[in-house]
């Protein structure tokens, strides 16, 4: 059973100001986290965990910077801060 996603009204500012394709990958990465939930150990305090990722478009690379809190006792995944960052490939 995966955790559910929360979001902090920050992250989901910053997550709708992703281009389109970056807020994809960033769905496919929260459900990811939120999967391996379940493989944490059960304990009463949360888990501040920060996770990165890099991924290529076109002539683009995006890193993707989410700081999250795993939730055992609520089994919710609180998006707490997300950044992104964009750098353009050479030709």
């Amino acid at each position: 059973m995966s955790y559910a996603i929360e979001w902090t009204s920050g992250a989901r500012l910053a997550f709708s100001n992703l281009p389109i394709e970056v807020q994809e990958i960033v769905l496919d990465e929260l459900d990811h986290l939120a999967d391996a939930g379940d493989l944490l150990p059960h304990r009463p305090l949360p888990l501040t965990i920060d996770h990165d990722t890099r991924f290529d478009t076109a002539a683009r690379a995006h890193y993707v910077f989410i700081r999250a809190k795993y939730d055992p006792a609520r089994q919710m995944l609180v998006i707490i801060r997300l950044g992104h960052h964009l750098r353009v490939n050479p030709q």
